[in-house]
């Protein structure tokens, strides 16, 4: 993996050891280098597709302890971006907290079980 997509997280937001894989492809844009997104990201994004392809042709039905598992994991994370998303307090001071609330919680993470939760 190109090292421009091995960046790290902000731990003012995320601890990049939880929900996280250390294969998770994070890049920035470095003094307006556009140049990356054309060999590194496209490259990248190519392979993650096809990767993707792969998987589902060799998709065979899941276990449904393994589905219970999975959703819990996901659920879980849910939780722990709702209560980190950067950009609900953006959305609360420009569209209102009831806007802003609703987006986090019903669209982004629709299973966090809303602030509540937190």
């Amino acid at each position: 993996m190109s090292p421009s997509l091995q960046g790290k997280m902000s731990q003012r937001f995320y601890d990049e050891n939880q929900f996280f894989s250390k294969n998770l492809l994070f890049g920035r844009l470095q003094d307006e280098d556009e140049n990356f997104i054309y060999s590194d990201l496209w490259t990248a994004f190519g392979k993650y597709v096809q990767n993707h392809v792969d998987m589902i042709q060799r998709h065979v039905t899941p276990n449904p302890k393994r589905t219970d598992h999975i959703r819990e994991g996901q659920r879980q994370y849910d939780v722990y971006s709702a209560a980190r998303d950067p950009a609900h307090a953006l959305f609360t001071n420009i569209f209102g907290k009831e806007w802003a609330d609703g987006y986090v919680y019903d669209f982004l993470f629709d299973i966090s079980g809303g602030p509540e939760n937190e």
